[in-house]
């Protein structure tokens, strides 16, 4: 096999400008497929993260829209149901009036347990000033809503539920959710502020808002079917891909083109890679023929271009990579959007290089069967006769 490595480092070594041009091949096709497939996994993250990131992924809540009692002890049985979940909050949404007789708007009352709450929809993020609420009757608005009505951090509001009732609550922070309907209409606070301003007992919710882990984002309705064995009769769950269909669908489109281009680049290289090894394969005919004369079998002269392959492959595999991630890098570092930050996250799958890479290897080595069966043909009588 030394002797076989030799032969097929010297033939590479004969031809120095063909082997730089197979290589550079090589190395771009893996190059333009490592920064494909980066790009638009980093696409998808961002979109998904920026649709769905920072809202609930599965709700749980009563069929006909009524309140949940005991909702604390089904929050723990449906966490106890599934490990995909990684944070549940109980919910109370209820619509109230804010203003007074001359200036009023309907906003959304949102109460939860801030905690978990805040992992969902990240909302101290989200702050532009004050704080979150730590206390009964303290809650926080969009900023649009503070701007609507000139609303003072500290400043004491009023809400008007549909029984009548007048709640006073203080506004201890503003946030900014980069949503306008959110930011004109949401009032936040904790799941006792709520019930408090609405009448409405203690240890009662209308949902169970449910996160999970970003890397099973893709499983959130495989984490449903577990939680549907805990939950009661009357209560329905949702999960975010029933919800945002036409968003799983874009997505679907996306990877698959992907996959489509990346096929394409492969398939590019691996007949580059033949074409070009066949035709080095006429060229050293003559030392192939004094070769095999010399007592060197078919098969082991045809392993030298597989060997050739295995070469190309490693070094154009590495040299792609290394490019790609450059051209990645080059990517995220020069293309801004209007305010300057880059349209793409910076995230690196190393494991989707590594692939490539191999996927490089193993196309060189495939490409390299045609020029490998094409010298078994080679009669050495024949070549050294006409030589």
């Amino acid at each position: 096999m030394k002797f076989l490595i030799k032969i097929a480092y010297r033939f590479l070594k004969s031809n120095k400008a063909q082997t730089i041009l197979i290589t550079v091949g090589i190395a771009i096709g893996i190059g333009v497929q490592i920064f494909l497939g980066l790009l638009i996994q980093n696409l998808q993250k961002d979109l998904i993260s920026s649709t769905v990131g920072g809202s609930s992924h599965i709700t749980i809540k009563d069929t006909d829209n009524k309140l949940i009692n005991n909702i604390d002890e089904l929050k723990q049985k449906v966490i106890s149901s599934s490990d995909g979940i990684k944070w549940a909050s109980n919910t109370l949404d209820m619509p109230a009036l804010l203003g007074d007789d001359e200036k009023n708007t309907s906003v959304l009352v949102r109460g939860s347990d801030l905690q978990n709450s805040n992992e969902i929809y990240k909302f101290e993020d989200s702050l532009v000033e004050g704080n979150m609420p730590e206390r009964l009757g303290e809650v926080i608005i969009g900023n649009e809503l503070k701007a609507k009505f000139n609303i003072k951090l500290g400043e004491t509001i009023n809400l008007s539920t549909s029984k009548g009732d007048i709640k006073e609550v203080k506004v201890v922070g503003t946030f900014d959710k980069k949503v306008a309907a959110i930011n004109r209409s949401w009032v936040v606070g904790s799941i006792e502020t709520a019930q408090n301003i609405f009448g409405i007992p203690q240890g009662t919710g209308n949902s169970i808002e449910i996160s999970v882990d970003m890397k099973d984002i893709f499983n959130a309705d495989l984490i449903q079917n577990e939680i549907s064995n805990v939950v009661p009769e009357g209560i329905t769950i949702t999960n975010w891909k029933v919800e945002n269909e036409a968003l799983l669908s874009g997505l679907t489109g996306q990877s698959a083109s992907s996959y489509t281009i990346q096929v394409f680049v492969m398939v590019s290289v691996i007949v580059g890679i033949s074409g070009i090894l066949a035709v080095s394969v006429m060229q050293k005919n003559k030392q192939l023929g004094i070769l095999k004369a010399m007592g060197i079998k078919d098969k082991a002269a045809s392993r030298i271009f597989l060997i050739q392959g295995l070469i190309f492959g490693v070094l154009g595999g590495t040299l792609g990579g290394i490019l790609g991630v450059g051209l990645f890098k080059g990517f995220i570092t020069f293309v801004k959007d209007s305010e300057g930050m880059s349209i793409v996250s910076g995230g690196i799958n190393y494991n989707f290089i590594l692939i490539s890479i191999l996927i490089g290897i193993v196309a060189s080595i495939i490409a390299s069967l045609i020029p490998a069966r094409q010298s078994l043909k080679l009669n050495p009588v024949e070549i050294i006769r006409n030589n």
